[in-house]
């Protein structure tokens, strides 16, 4: 576990003093997490609108459940980015009501359960149809976004590798790209959402589009993907990276642009947490299902050593907030790194816990986890704010 020192203490304040900076630019991660994930970001986003900084934002690195938020705000607001107080009194009312009614899960059970194996098969195709349906969101990746670049991020099966969607193009590394305009917003985030079993994979014919090989980490000789695949299965971008971070700082190489080191970076991380589970019985040690997870929480944990070395270094500037326990968070709140915090903080509280430990999948919220688990990110970033002005 990272462990903040005195020492880092000082070096994180004047690490931050540059945040002041009123033009600095922000890139925001938004991890995967299912609908808590989804009210945790927008609780972060929430506190963003609210000292107007909206504006700032220059690019989002969405996976999963936070695509599926992003999406939906673009959605909502006719592919504008919207202002401060629009989100405030028009969108975060929207996305309450969508994640309390739970209406997405509903149609996905009814797929799922349909007589037809087709529907068991390509449920992630068919999530793209719910999201049409019940969200109505309808628009192409080729129609004109107003706002941040919009990073969505996926897996490839096939080859292993990190695919993704920006701007106009579908891009997989060392495999090329292909225009995606005429691909639904509601398809991209069901690839992006395609977490095994429970939804399964996207499935992409290549022979449907014309790939372009002159990317210069591609051998178009070696790495033909329509010569290799007839068809590509595509998951939940978690799988490869559930915190976003990799579209913007690759790991062994660095960030992929020297502009990023001026910025501020929030990485919103709502994606289970590892707790301890008494494993006493064979089978549960050799459960499958929990080996998956001790291996994903070890490769977020060395992404964010990665990112928190850059922070200690004073090469950048940024935020990470992870719902669930987490002991910086937990001495903040208790004033064990800074004297005058009060101690009825939600995120040490009975409520931040439960919410913290709630499902990462598409159930309804009640109102009550709703409202917890929106406090929880708006509060840890105003805490780390202003503990690191």
């Amino acid at each position: 576990m990272f462990k903040y020192s005195s020492s880092a203490m000082i070096n994180f304040k004047k690490l931050f003093s540059r945040l002041k900076n009123e033009d600095q630019k922000i890139y925001l991660c938004l991890s995967g997490g299912g609908v808590r994930a989804m009210a945790f970001h927008t609780g972060v986003l929430k506190y963003l609108a609210q000292n107007e900084m909206f504006n700032k934002i220059d690019s989002i690195s969405s996976v999963s459940a936070g695509s599926l938020l992003t999406g939906f705000i673009f959605s909502k607001n006719n592919l504008y980015w919207p202002e401060d107080q629009s989100f405030l009194n028009e969108t975060l009312p929207l996305i309450k009501e969508t994640l309390l009614s739970g209406d997405l899960l509903k149609k996905m059970k009814n797929i799922t359960f349909e007589p037809n194996i087709d529907s068991w098969f390509n449920r992630a195709n068919r999530l793209s149809a719910c999201i049409k349906e019940v969200w109505g969101i309808e628009q192409q990746m080729g129609d004109v976004f107003s706002g941040p670049n919009w990073i969505i991020n996926t897996t490839c099966a096939e080859t292993g590798t990190r695919f993704y969607f920006f701007g106009r193009n579908f891009i997989g590394y060392r495999y090329g790209r292909f225009d995606s305009s005429n691909i639904y917003i509601s398809d991209a985030l069901a690839m992006s959402s395609a977490l095994p079993f429970y939804i399964g994979p996207y499935v992409l014919k290549t022979g449907e589009f014309n790939w372009d090989y002159s990317l210069d980490d591609v051998a178009p000789d070696e790495d033909n993907i329509q010569e290799k695949f007839e068809n590509i299965h595509i998951l939940d971008g978690g799988i490869y990276d559930n915190t976003g971070l990799e579209a913007f700082l690759a790991m062994g190489k660095g960030f992929r642009k020297a502009d990023y080191k001026s910025g501020l970076f929030i990485l919103s991380d709502a994606s289970e947490v590892l707790r301890e589970q008494n494993s006493s019985d064979w089978l549960e040690i050799s459960s499958s299902g929990r080996s998956k997870k001790i291996m994903a929480n070890q490769v977020r944990s060395l992404r964010m050593r990665n990112f928190h070395g850059y922070l200690e270094r004073g090469d950048i500037s940024g935020y990470y907030l992870r719902l669930g326990d987490n002991y910086f968070d937990r001495q903040l709140v208790r004033g064990q790194l800074s004297s005058g915090w009060s101690n009825d903080s939600i995120i040490d509280s009975k409520v931040g816990k439960h919410v913290s430990q709630l499902e990462t999948g598409l159930q309804p919220l009640s109102e009550r986890d709703f409202d917890g688990l929106v406090s929880y990110g708006y509060e840890l970033l105003r805490l780390k704010k202003r503990i690191f002005p």
